[in-house]
């Protein structure tokens, strides 16, 4: 009996002591999402289940300048965090689940036509790439690659990544005001096989063109620098006010998300007009230019 006994007690203080059991019955990752927009800037959806004893967790970042950082709990209750670097402290005291959602912008570059995203992972995660993105390299090969409303999506084991790709350029063309209707054909009017064959021609020269380049993979020129209606808005409501105004205001002025704002400043930052400042855990817009 007291062989057992002894036998019982090293087991527990064996059990006690071991680090992994510790460590996993703080919290363990149950999502990791990252969607890549259009103008570089990356989101960032961290999902976690939690003991409930725990205090808090100490979760690591894909970049330290993640901004429009918040946290909530399982009933989407904010949770109080602080930041240093590239980890993130959530105090989750009673909470069963955490969700840590940010912002980053220095984890994408652009070369030409070509977008490169470079990022070190720990656990598994779904990347999103923006609409009709053409992948054009690989630093290793996903577990899948699936295709979600025009999306490419890529679940990437843990390591590191470097995933490089392409956007089309979309040209919108403008009725030419001066230009005169052309009269529609006759019906009695005979087809003339010559007036037919030069646009053939064309067209096929266009094709052509277009294929040639693609395989070639030569890069895009990004013609999207004019200003949208919003974003003139937004500059002319911060001339007239100061020059200055923190994203919440101009948030709730505009009645704009939280994401699609991030994503207008770091444009409108993009192509001179504003400088975004940091105020502690908010974002202040200062007017360099008016449009």
């Amino acid at each position: 009996m007291n062989t057992l006994r002894k036998f019982v007690f090293v087991l527990l203080l064996l059990l006690s002591l071991s680090p992994t059991s510790a460590q996993l019955a703080d919290y363990e990752s149950a999502k990791h999402d990252i969607i890549v927009y259009r103008d570089g800037i990356v989101l960032v959806v961290q999902q976690f289940k939690i003991n409930q004893s725990i205090a808090q967790i100490n979760v690591p970042l894909l970049s330290p300048s993640a901004s429009s950082t918040f946290a909530t709990d399982q009933s989407k209750a904010p949770m109080a965090f602080d930041l240093a670097g590239r980890n993130i402290t959530v105090h989750t005291l009673g909470a069963t689940v955490a969700t840590v959602e940010y912002q980053v912008a220095d984890i994408t570059s652009k070369e030409g036509a070509v977008w490169t995203l470079k990022i070190n992972l720990l656990t598994k995660a779904n990347l999103t790439l923006p609409e009709q993105a053409t992948i054009t390299f690989l630093n290793a090969i996903p577990e899948t690659i699936s295709l979600g409303g025009g999306k490419p999506v890529l679940l990437l084991g843990p390591g590191s990544w470097e995933i490089s790709y392409t956007l089309p350029v979309t040209v919108q063309l403008q009725p030419d005001p001066q230009a005169q209707p052309q009269p529609a054909p006759s019906p009695q009017t005979g087809v003339n096989l010559s007036t037919l064959w030069i646009p053939a021609v064309g067209v096929a020269a266009a094709v052509g063109a277009f294929l040639f380049y693609r395989m070639r993979r030569f890069p895009q020129i990004d013609t999207d620098v004019k200003l949208r209606p919003e974003e003139e808005a937004l500059l002319n409501f911060l001339a007239e006010s100061g020059k200055k105004a923190l994203e919440s205001d101009l948030r709730k002025k505009f009645v704009i998300p939280k994401t699609s704002m991030w994503r207008m400043s770091k444009r409108l930052e993009r192509l001179g007009y504003v400088k975004i400042n940091r105020y502690g855990s908010q974002n202040e817009l200062e007017l360099l230019k008016k449009p």
